[in-house]
């Protein structure tokens, strides 16, 4: 058995390079552009020994034939974008350690699901950075990663409408108290995370293409289930603002904190669905098919929503917009003197 350092070796450029494409080789080639790209599965391991050998071929129609075909061989469809990998890695860098800061000055312990989110971003940014220095690396890690990674964000999502709701009047939300509604959702954004990890788990293994295309079927199924999640808590957090401006009788202001954490969470939100559509778009056409081996699309709807969330759950952290214990206290001051208030018009100033 070879060690791994040994097999990165062995498939080396410098390897390739020695390795003479002949006409044997040649003639895989050939053969493995015949295979449909999104059959992913289809390739033998001569065709992939040919295309890797022949990248460097003396015959110029050869070499630019192999090198389109690698990273096809190589699960992803293109070359990653080392570039783009980098910014990725800045960008959410900055925003881990903004809401490790946040969460070390407010203790909202439950703020814990951004950071391990941003954790998993990072993880698999840092993935397709070294992809692009050797496609043959980390093509399942980065894809795990970045589909499970936004339900954290999700989570913090949640944790913010718990923190703002829990403060409110119980009969804006008649059905569950927020506790328990924010709960229940992330319980089932931690539900679509087995469902997919399960799926991919079938698609990764040996069982050849009936496998792989019953472990593609299942992380759709959680993908799926994952952006219906994210609509159904839109329609609720609608709903329970529109009572809630029923209450208070103006409308959400980016100027009080109360129209930051309405405006904050749909603008979260809508970057969540364009998200989930994507990815359910990506996984019901196959990994190999013509969305999935799109990098201007990973990088449009996926990494780019994702990011603006990182950084919008930075600016509406209850830190910020959510008082510790607003219910200690529902006096307000007016020109000065102490004037008791009771109800969610006192709770609400808490806010402003």
């Amino acid at each position: 058995m070879t060690t791994e350092s040994n097999w990165q070796y062995q498939w080396s450029d410098a390897n390739a390079r020695a390795t003479a494409c002949n006409s044997t080789l040649q003639a895989a080639l050939s053969a493995a552009l015949l295979v449909p790209k999104d059959k992913g599965v289809g390739y033998t391991s001569e065709q992939y020994l040919a295309t890797w050998a022949c990248r460097f071929s003396d015959i110029p129609s050869v070499a630019k034939a192999a090198k389109k075909l690698w990273p096809t061989l190589n699960s992803y469809g293109y070359y990653p974008s080392y570039g783009f990998a980098i910014f990725a890695l800045v960008a959410f860098g900055i925003s881990a350690l903004w809401h490790v800061y946040q969460l070390a000055r407010s203790r909202r312990w439950a703020y814990v699901s951004v950071i391990a989110g941003s954790a998993i971003e990072l993880t698999g940014w840092a993935f397709r950075q070294g992809a692009a220095v050797n496609v043959m690396n980390n093509y399942i890690g980065q894809l795990a990663t970045l589909t499970i990674g936004p339900t954290f964000f999700a989570g913090g999502v949640y944790a913010l409408f718990y923190a703002f709701a829990s403060t409110q009047d119980r009969h804006f939300m008649p059905l569950l108290g927020p506790k328990a509604f924010s709960w229940a959702i992330f319980a089932i954004e931690i539900t679509t995370i087995a469902i997919q990890a399960a799926g991919g788990v079938l698609a990764a293994g040996n069982g050849g293409e009936a496998q792989f295309r019953t472990g593609t079927h299942i992380m759709t199924a959680g993908t799926a289930l994952q952006l219906a999640t994210s609509c159904l808590f839109t329609a609720f957090f609608l709903i329970y603002y529109r009572r809630l401006s029923h209450e208070i009788h103006r409308p959400f202001s980016l100027h009080d904190h109360v129209g930051q954490i309405f405006w904050g969470v749909l603008l979260m939100e809508m970057l969540f669905i364009i998200r989930g559509s994507y990815r359910t778009a990506e996984l019901s056409e196959g990994l190999f098919g013509s969305v999935a081996t799109n990098q201007t699309a990973l990088i449009l709807l996926d990494a780019i929503p994702m990011m603006l969330v990182s950084y919008l759950l930075n600016a509406v952290h209850p830190y910020r917009t959510v008082p510790k214990d607003p219910r200690a206290s529902l006096r307000t001051r007016r020109n000065g003197s102490a004037v008791s208030s009771t109800g969610s018009e006192a709770e609400m100033k808490d806010f402003v």
